[in-house]
């Protein structure tokens, strides 16, 4: 059995709810779009964030890699903030 420690194991907590946010959160019979559309992003994010990053971290170091990634979260939080539709979101019923 492998053990998940420390940082994946709140990521890995954080992608199922982030599918039923998106699930319960999208139109009546266009959870598929809405599910293609995180899908999209997520992946795109996934593979845009290395390249962009790391030839930031090899020239300037750790710290600007890591403030541009809290830039990063605080942006996408910020933008989430007004959203009050999440306000009405039940996780667990649709």
């Amino acid at each position: 059995m492998v053990k998940i420690k420390g940082i994946s194991r709140s990521v890995s907590c954080c992608q199922p709810l982030s599918i039923v946010m998106a699930y319960n959160a999208s139109p009546q019979g266009r959870t598929g779009e809405v599910l293609g559309i995180r899908l999209t992003i997520n992946k795109s994010v996934q593979f845009l964030v290395p390249i962009v990053l790391s030839p930031l971290g090899s020239l300037f170091g750790f710290s600007p890699v890591f403030w541009s990634n809290s830039i990063l979260f605080l942006l996408s939080s910020y933008s989430l903030s007004g959203k009050k539709h999440f306000a009405k979101i039940n996780l667990f019923n649709k």
